[in-house]
């Protein structure tokens, strides 16, 4: 809108089947909610040199945007976490059998977690319990046809995050993004645990699981995620305490982590 005018701006809008008007509304929010964080000093103009830096330190990344805003959309929206379950279908070769993605995005399924209140544990007992003696069920939801992610046949990443759940004629997810593991490790709010059965599987909040390399990955990431709230809990009780990727090696390594990961 700046580079080109109002008209531009809501031409792009309308080329993407996106409201203009909602995006004007949305940048006014941005605005007071900006605002309100400098009244209570969390906000604070950046001197040239960080200036410098944080400009240097957006055009390194630039092509790795979307990660970083993926990695938002999990922090704000967790625990509302879809888990994606694609169809295995492989096809002969003359190098041997290679795995294909689904032929229509009917055929891949979506569940999201219910469970009990006895689920409800300490984090001291559910280091030491096993996920399968947690009573919990995967509910079944479909991906409404208004959604962007209505027709997908094949996704980078086996879990998404939702805005909206509704029941209709079935239990419909409108608006959903995909999320990578770092994003959901680093910001999900659930325990993490190395699987008592499987050396190399990480299970996050009792039923989101990665495969790792090594068992160091979930005591490295329980480490940053320790230093990460300690950051957190400093900047809510002095507001003034500037925090960016150049003072503090943690934020540095958590948007690494973020950047580089596959998707």
């Amino acid at each position: 809108k700046k580079k080109k005018g109002y008209s531009a701006s809501k031409q792009f809008c309308q080329s993407l089947y996106l409201s203009h008007l909602t995006f004007i509304t949305v940048q006014g929010l941005i605005g007071q909610y900006i605002g309100a964080l400098k009244s209570v000093g969390f906000y604070a103009t950046k001197n040239e040199e960080e200036e410098e830096f944080s400009n240097k330190f957006v055009e390194d990344m630039t092509h790795q945007q979307q990660q970083v805003y993926n990695a938002l959309i999990c922090a704000g929206l967790y625990p509302n976490v879809i888990q994606i379950r694609e169809p295995s279908h492989y096809m002969k070769t003359s190098h041997g059998a290679i795995e294909i993605h689904a032929s229509s995005a009917k055929e891949i399924q979506y569940f999201t977690k219910l469970t009990t209140d006895d689920d409800d544990s300490d984090d001291e007992n559910e280091e030491k319990s096993s996920s399968k003696n947690k009573k919990q069920w995967l509910d079944r939801v479909f991906i409404h046809p208004a959604s962007i992610n209505f027709k997908m046949k094949a996704y980078q990443t086996k879990y998404l995050v939702y805005l909206q759940k509704r029941q209709t004629s079935r239990l419909y997810i409108y608006d959903c993004a995909q999320v990578s593991a770092y994003s959901l490790l680093l910001f999900g709010s659930g325990n993490i645990i190395q699987d008592m059965e499987v050396d190399d599987i990480i299970i996050l909040d009792s039923w989101i699981k990665f495969r790792s390399s090594s068992k160091k990955i979930s005591f490295l990431i329980k480490q940053i995620r320790q230093q990460f709230d300690y950051l957190l809990q400093k900047k809510i009780k002095y507001p003034s305490l500037q925090l960016n990727v150049k003072n503090h090696p943690i934020l540095y390594a958590i948007m690494k982590l973020i950047q580089q990961e596959g998707f």
